[in-house]
Order: structure tokens, then sequence, then C-alpha cells
């Protein structure tokens, strides 16, 4: 399970490594390079800085390089996405991207939320977690 960036990085994981047997993707970019314009001033402040990239062109070149497209069609293990329909930072969109490029049926819940579902913890981390040990039981 994967939050934010780590909700890119989650599936990305998952795509390559046959151990995992279940996966959360929580609020994650399709691919961040994408976004790059639309992103908070902070949130790609932040991503320069802890990449290590140069400067911002730098940035986005890295900020490209981090997309799940060619990744998913190896995705075979039961898939939860989550996403809130209010994230101003990874739109929605992205949840349903994923979802869409997925082979079988991964599950994606939009929840009426900002991003990572902070606002909706009581309700978003039980269904996460239920959902995961149903996964993982069988």
């Amino acid at each position: 399970m994967g939050v934010s960036l780590g909700g890119y990085y989650a599936p990305r994981l998952a795509s390559g490594d046959s151990r995992v047997r279940a996966c959360i993707a929580l609020c994650g970019p399709f691919c961040l390079g994408d976004l790059w314009a639309q992103l908070p001033e902070l949130t790609r402040d932040a991503f320069t800085v802890r990449s290590g990239a140069a400067g911002e062109q730098d940035a986005i070149e890295r900020a490209r390089q981090l997309t799940l497209a060619g990744r998913t069609g190896s995705l075979t293990m039961p898939l939860l996405i989550v996403a809130g329909r209010q994230d101003r930072i990874f739109p929605w969109q992205d949840a349903v991207r994923l979802r869409d490029s997925v082979p079988g049926r991964p599950s994606c819940c939009c929840w009426s939320s900002n991003h990572g579902c902070a606002n909706l913890p009581y309700l978003h981390r039980p269904s996460s977690a239920d959902w995961m040990a149903r996964q993982l039981a069988r």
C-alpha cells in the first residue's frame, strides 16, 4: 500500500514483483510528469529537492520518468485504487486512468475527499484494511 507518491510506487513495485499478492494505491499519480504544470508550487519544490534535481527542468525530466505507462499490463494481482474527488494534488482522474489500464477488474473507490483521503480516515482506512485482509485470506 502506498499513499500520495507512494500511491504511484506501490503499483509500480507490484508490476515487477511476483511476490506481491495484493496492492492498494491511495491517491497516487499515473504519470507525475503529466501533472507537473498543475501541481502546487510547494509540491513541485519538494519533489525538486527530494529527487536531487539540479533545478526545475531536471525535476520535470525526473517526474516524467515516474509513469505507470507500459507497466500496468503486469498488474495481475488484486488491486484496490483509492482516490479523493477533491484532491488538489493528484486528480481522481488518474485513479480512473490506472483502473482502465490494468487487465481484469481492479477495484476503484473514489471518496468525496481530499488528498490522501485525509479528511475521511475513519472510512477509507477500515475499508482498505478489510479489502486487503480478504485478498490475503485467499
